[in-house]
């Protein structure tokens, strides 16, 4: 299943929250930064960012949701929409101050993991920053399904069937990101309750600064 057809049977629910700008805003050095949001979805990110007045362009695979972002928030003109099909970012190098990635780029087989976090060195400029969050191998979800490489599952469950999802330990994102500065490397873990039980939810946070 790829994620137009996720977009368009309604599995991929946005949660709307945005606690995660008390940790982005204060990566953010001046007012005119421009911020890319990778993965936004319905642009939960995006959209508050722009409200701040960041120059924001929201990136996606599906063009639902930007569809969606562009009807309700197209009086933003400080935030665009792009969509791609691939793990190359639509940018010129070293003209972006951040990027985020929220629960999108371990989406997908290791080497395209890798890609993504090249890309997103290659368009930073010196000294601009990545807040990214990874699944962890304590995660329940680690094991589920058919493992078609080593830490990627991919299984028939959850808002998101049939996409790979790579699934990481500390030293695997040390390695990730050896061409930054790590600013902190953190693991969230939380019970979510499902009808069968409850169920342990962990996910790496990683802040890191290019070099």
């Amino acid at each position: 299943m790829s994620w137009t057809d996720i977009y368009n049977q309604n599995l991929w629910i946005d949660s709307g929250d945005t606690s995660e700008l008390n940790e982005i805003l204060p990566l953010i050095r001046k007012p005119q930064e421009h911020i890319i949001d990778i993965g936004c979805s319905f642009g939960r990110i995006s959209i508050a960012l722009a409200k701040l007045g960041f120059k924001v362009t929201a990136i996606d695979v599906a063009d639902k949701p930007l569809q969606s972002i562009k009807n309700n928030y197209g009086h933003l003109t400080n935030l665009t929409t792009c969509l791609i099909n691939s793990s190359e970012l639509p940018f010129a190098d070293q003209t972006t101050d951040g990027c985020v990635a929220i629960n999108s780029i371990y989406h997908g087989r290791f080497k395209d993991v890798i890609e993504m976090v090249n890309e997103m060195y290659r368009v930073l400029r010196k000294e601009g920053w990545v807040f990214a969050t990874f699944l962890s191998t304590e995660d329940w979800k680690f094991g589920v399904g058919e493992e078609i490489e080593k830490q990627v599952f991919v299984s028939d469950i959850g808002a998101d069937p049939g996409i790979p999802h790579w699934f990481a330990e500390r030293k695997d994102l040390e390695a990730l990101f050896k061409g930054f500065d790590m600013v902190s490397l953190g693991l969230k873990k939380e019970t979510v309750s499902f009808p069968a039980g409850p169920v342990i939810s962990a996910h790496w946070k990683c802040i890191a600064r290019k070099r």
